[in-house]
């Protein structure tokens, strides 16, 4: 089992603060976020950890005694899936768990992915506070998010009207056996060059739901996660509202 990080964007919403910078570097209790993700991968057993970057890509080079560098080249005008077809043939080889560089967890977000054998996603079932926390109309940047009683996702990334009409947020954690990654590898590349470049992962779920390509699981988390996406998370985050303490 491999872990892959994806850290290529810049963090446009971030403004000024990415600037000279990078979101995956931004502290959270004195701490970069991309240091809670390696810490949660080692403490789940995963010691072969790579890093896809792109934007400001020299930052992380204080972390190759770590993990393994890898490089978008083409981080300008592509998206995560990119960032994920980069690493590639390492995906054809070994079963491996992806993560946004812009999320903390608890490492055992990662452990209950360690023995999944089909394509399968983190959900947060306790996102409903953090998200009234973080914005002042919690739905207004929340999506749908819903499964059926085998776990397997029927719906997830469209607007969604009120916090009730979802059974979780995707929190941005996604796992492969080489053998589901070839079929998700393959059913990304038959889509139009134009589309490919652009699609974000959300999408391309979606896309998989709608095509019925490949089965989605799902995976319940209740342990504390955020994202940083906005200035005011990092404000909410670093308050002595907000308590984390990795385990």
């Amino acid at each position: 089992m491999i872990g892959i990080i994806l850290a290529a964007g810049r963090g446009s919403r971030l403004g000024l603060i990415t600037k000279n910078n990078h979101k995956a570097l931004l502290l959270i209790k004195g701490k970069a976020l991309i240091k809670y993700q390696i810490d949660a991968f080692y403490k789940a057993g995963i010691k072969k950890i790579y890093i896809i970057t792109g934007y400001n890509s020299y930052l992380f080079n204080s972390y190759k005694d770590q993990v393994t560098l890898l490089y978008n080249s083409n981080w300008e005008n592509s998206n995560m899936l990119i960032s994920i077809m980069t690493a590639k043939d390492l995906l054809n080889e070994s079963p491996a768990i992806i993560s946004y560089s812009d999320i903390f967890y608890e490492s055992y977000a990662l452990k209950s992915l360690l023995n999944q054998k089909e394509l399968s996603i983190l959900y947060s079932s306790s996102w409903k506070e953090l998200w009234e926390k973080r914005f002042k109309n919690a739905a207004d940047d929340a999506e749908t998010f819903s499964i059926d009683n085998l776990g397997y996702l029927k719906d997830i990334g469209e607007p969604l009207d009120c916090l009730r009409n979802a059974n979780g947020q995707y929190m941005g954690i996604i796992s492969f056996t080489p053998k589901i990654f070839s079929r998700f590898k393959n059913i990304f590349y038959e889509l139009p060059d134009n589309k490919r470049s652009k699609i974000d992962v959300t999408s391309f779920l979606k896309h998989l739901l709608m095509t019925k390509s490949l089965n989605i699981k799902t995976i319940k988390y209740d342990g504390i996660w955020g994202e940083v996406d906005i200035p005011t998370d990092l404000e909410y985050y670093n308050s002595n509202s907000f308590y984390f303490q990795q385990k």
